[in-house]
């Protein structure tokens, strides 16, 4: 089915309910990613929805998690330029890029936002980003853009004239002066709702959360006030001197699109000039006497251009086909390029040197939606919705590079990784729906062989030489001991669409309808020994504890695994997608990423909060990171802000401060020292004074945001208290917990 046709059964059918149960919160979902970043709180409020998250300003507060690095990359939603410099918006990030050389374009920096951003606008040496808060960047160097301030309102679309900015936030029609970029500040407004979407020197055109355009008289920007409107389902609107261009669709016909130049000399009158049937786009771009409009997602609405010389008779010159959706559109014609913001093919360079003939050049930036990672060593393998296996290095955690993807088309859904060794497996959306990759070099990864199975792989798991797979009403099981001819062994029906697996011992557990568990004893036998608990979509095993996500958090023993029980629950008022454990905290994905102590499990207290830039669908813990799958945002890479118990030596200190997280554990801890202190002796005591463990703390153990840091595993101590020690020209001593597994 394509894309299309999905987002049109989503619309009739959202329409019949406004509480969103699990099946309609994902229909919801996966309508908000087929729209335009800035359309998507337009259309939650057009369906009655709550938009609030597109209208209001988040403050980027965080506690008990610490964010290391990201990786931004995700669909691209707009593009703009200033002579041979493009900006690129994608997922949660602004990629600058010199095409200077049209063949050879050079990314010189990816800023990395903690937003989605919807909009990108570039006013001679600074860049605007918006979505949560206005962002203002002095890009005079482009290679080292420099925050200068930031408006903090949600925002889904603004424009900018001279030194103003236009937008509306809290209900009100703002207008602010940047002409000091430190220090921006508001000199007009009036009460109004919706996105500006363009302005000229008299007047703002304004998206209405209705079926409408507004306008607003701002020839003084200081007392800027609402004038007319024109009526219409109106999806985009641009404007320049005295007419605007929109496209205008039907909601009952979603692939009907009217593009119309209305007259706006007198805005609180505005008049039709001229339309032209089957033509219009989610963007639209005026250059000169040319339209650009970037396309649609209903077939034959691709990139275009427009001759608007005769505002009362536009005429169509040329179209191109890109590789997907174009969001958005920048042209420079004097060089003769286009520019489009291809959704998951990334950017696309058009040549239209002849407007009657636009050529697509070539796409780069490529990227999907982040559905789930497997970490090993340095790697990250990344499982994108419709753009197949990204391998990263994350050798530096703060700046995580890409270094090559096993693509798919657009039709091709990939939902789960895993690797290990010089191999790594990937679903597939079309038959065989499994694939096995060869990573032996990870910067050119080949496709090795495929399986026939059930459907495409949801989450999977990969122990010895068995691939346990979740599936829609289906757990199966591939022998995958020769890589290349992978073999499935082993089937059972499960209830609902697995998506995350937990292989412990002989049992897997599977989170479906229900939480489901499968005597794997025999991998060419896999029985179903538990059905029940109704409604998990994440979970975690540790010991005799289960840990299950949906709309909050519940703790469930399965000491028995053919009887397990709730021991206790707490209810978030927001779709939670994946739960795991880091020693006694269990953080759970959503919208919002919270830290919950399960040191008791019956007795599950909230500790901590952070809001990931987009939605967190896939949680990894690997020692001493979180990874956060962040769909349409990207990865990101945390660690737990908990420390250690900060003990001085005896008598003299040597003025390093040392500290452990996490400071409660049942395995592992990272020891850290400032990396002025040099090599170190480091060693674990008992509290009897015993020696234990020593480890050389020095620059050849790696650093980490300024500091030495080294590793200690207590697994195989008994539980108690343990202390670490250092010794140079004095000691610094710190205290850690050692608990018995739940």
């Amino acid at each position: 089915m394509s894309r299309g046709l999905i987002a049109i059964c989503l619309l009739a059918a959202l329409e019949l309910a406004r509480e969103p149960d699990f099946r309609e919160f994902r229909a919801v979902q996966e309508s908000l990613a087929h729209l335009p970043p800035k359309l998507r709180g337009w259309w939650l409020h057009r369906h009655g929805y709550d938009d609030s998250y597109y209208t209001t300003y988040r403050r980027p507060e965080t506690m008990g998690l610490r964010l290391v690095g990201k990786w931004g990359r995700g669909p691209s939603v707009e593009v703009t330029g200033r002579d041979s410099l493009v900006v690129l918006t994608l997922g949660s990030e602004v990629a600058l890029i010199n095409f200077a050389d049209p063949d050879n374009p050079e990314v010189l920096t990816e800023i990395q936002l903690d937003y989605i951003p919807r909009q990108s606008l570039i006013k001679d040496s600074l860049l605007f980003t918006g979505g949560n808060g206005i962002q203002l960047w002095d890009i005079t160097n482009p290679r080292q853009p420099v925050r200068r301030s930031v408006v903090p309102y949600g925002v889904s679309d603004f424009a900018i004239r001279d030194t103003f900015l236009f937008f509306i936030g809290n209900d009100s029609f703002q207008v602010f002066s940047f002409a000091d970029p430190a220090s921006p500040y508001r000199i007009g407004c009036y009460p109004d709702s919706g996105n500006v979407t363009s302005v000229t020197e008299r007047t703002a055109v304004i998206m209405g959360t209705g079926d409408y355009i507004a306008f607003a008289d701002i020839s003084d920007p200081v007392h800027p006030h609402r004038v007319g409107y024109y009526g219409g389902w109106i999806i985009s609107a641009t404007a320049r001197n005295t007419i605007c261009c929109v496209t205008i669709g039907n909601p009952n016909q979603p692939s009907t699109l009217t593009f119309r130049i209305l007259d706006i000399s007198n805005p609180a009158t505005p008049l039709p000039l001229s339309s032209i049937d089957s033509c219009g786009a989610y963007d639209i771009f005026l250059d000169d006497s040319l339209a650009f409009l970037s396309g649609y997602y209903c077939g034959g609405h691709e990139f275009r251009i427009l001759s608007i010389r005769d505002s009362t008779h536009p005429r169509p010159l040329g179209i191109c086909v890109t590789p997907d959706v174009g969001m958005g559109v920048w042209a420079d014609s004097r060089r003769g390029f286009a520019f489009v913001a291809d959704d998951f093919c990334g950017l696309g360079t058009i040549d239209i040197a002849d407007p009657l003939t636009p050529a697509l050049r070539h796409s780069s930036l490529k990227a999907g939606l982040s559905e789930d990672i497997d970490v090993q060593g340095n790697l990250v393998y990344v499982a994108q919705s419709s753009y197949g296996l990204k391998i990263l290095d994350a050798t530096v955690p703060s700046s995580p590079e890409e270094l090559a993807g096993v693509d798919s088309t657009r039709d091709m859904v990939t939902l789960s990784a895993v690797a290990r060794d010089s191999f790594a497996y990937m679903g597939w959306g079309q038959p065989p729906y499994l694939r096995s990759i060869d990573v032996t070099d990870p910067r050119s990864p080949r496709k090795a062989g495929s399986c026939a199975i059930f459907d495409t792989p949801r989450d999977m798991v990969l122990r010895d030489s068995f691939l346990y797979v979740a599936q829609a009403y289906r757990f199966q099981v591939v022998n995958v001991a020769r890589p290349r001819q992978p073999v499935l062994v082993g089937s059972c029906n499960i209830q609902g669409y697995g998506s995350d697996v937990v292989l412990q011992d002989s049992l897997a557990y599977v989170s479906a309808l229900y939480l489901t568990v499968v005597n794997v004893a025999r991998p060419d036998n896999p029985r179903v020994v538990f059905n029940g608990l109704r409604e998990v979509q994440g979970l975690d095993v540790v010991d005799t504890i289960a840990f299950l996500a949906f709309y909050g958090l519940k703790t469930a023993s399965v000491s028995n695994p053919i009887a397990p029980y709730i021991l206790d629950s707490v209810f978030v008022d927001d779709f939670t997608e994946d739960v795991v454990i880091v020693d006694t905290l269990a953080i759970l994905g959503g919208r919002t990423v919270r830290l919950y102590n399960i040191a008791d499990p019956r007795d599950i207290r909230l500790v901590g909060a952070w809001k990931p830039p987009g939605w967190c669908y896939r949680l990894v813990h690997v020692f001493p990171y979180i990874y956060a799958a962040c769909w349409d945002a990207g990865i990101c890479i945390l660690e737990t802000a908990t420390v250690g118990i900060h003990q001085s030596g005896s008598g003299r200190s040597s003025g390093h401060l040392l500290r452990a997280t996490p400071s409660v554990t049942t395995g592992k801890i990272r020891v850290m020292l400032p990396a002025t202190a040099g090599a170190l002796r480091l060693a674990l005591y008992n509290v009897a004074g015993g020696e234990l463990k020593e480890v050389i703390l020095n620059g050849s153990r790696g650093t980490f945001s300024g500091e030495l840091c080294a590793e200690i595993d207590l697994a195989g101590l008994p539980a108690g208290v343990y202390l670490v020690k250092t010794s140079a020209e004095g000691s610094s001593t710190t205290k850690v917990v050692k608990t018995v597994g739940r």
